[in-house]
């Protein structure tokens, strides 16, 4: 996954980053991967906190980033340019609001695109959960029609369904199952 950063990044850090008179040249290598640590980290904290539907959406909708990720993704892109590359706060500032947002829609784009095998959400999920969304495959959803008709899929929409597909899947005492899709998604959510 931090391949793939790093190849976003390089791709928007022309004026950002390069061109950048307050971003030395020989720091340049440095900020750029500070910025792909910043952004994978920023993300794995909204991944595993209450902004989980917000990346599944990001994922899934192509280009719709919602402000909290990104707000959570420059905070941490800022606090990685200040430790890593020692660049000051205001640059840093600076730098995270110019690139960030191309770098999440470029990602919500790669990603919502079937025909890019290189960013594959569950992929991403896998990297961004540290494995616990193993058994989640958020395409299949998305390909079996999980949505409320309102031109996104967003962590209401994927509880929605597997409450539908769960039901009626007892085990022999007639308890409900907790395995599944459903145990996946609650072991991410923490229940």
């Amino acid at each position: 996954m931090i391949d793939k950063l790093l190849g976003l990044v390089q791709e928007f850090a022309g004026s950002s980053v390069i061109n950048n008179p307050q971003v030395p040249d020989a720091k340049n290598n440095v900020a750029i991967k500070s910025i792909a640590d910043g952004v994978l980290g920023g993300l794995k904290q909204q991944a595993a906190g209450d902004g989980f539907g917000n990346i599944i959406g990001m994922l899934t909708n192509g280009g719709n980033v919602s402000s909290a990720v990104s707000k959570s993704v420059q905070t941490s892109v800022v606090e990685s340019l200040i430790a890593k590359a020692g660049l000051n706060s205001g640059v840093a500032k600076s730098i995270a609001g110019q690139i960030v947002p191309s770098i999440l829609s470029s990602l919500s784009h790669k990603s919502a695109d079937k025909s890019n095998s290189h960013f594959d959400i569950g992929d991403i999920l896998h990297s961004l959960t540290d494995g616990k969304s193993a058994g989640l495959n958020v395409q299949s959803l998305i390909d079996s029609g999980v949505g409320n008709g309102d031109g996104k899929l967003d962590l209401n929409d994927v509880i929605s369904f597997l409450g539908k597909t769960q039901s009626g899947s007892k085990t022999k005492t007639g308890s409900q199952s907790g395995g599944g899709l459903l145990g996946t998604l609650g072991g991410l959510l923490g229940g």
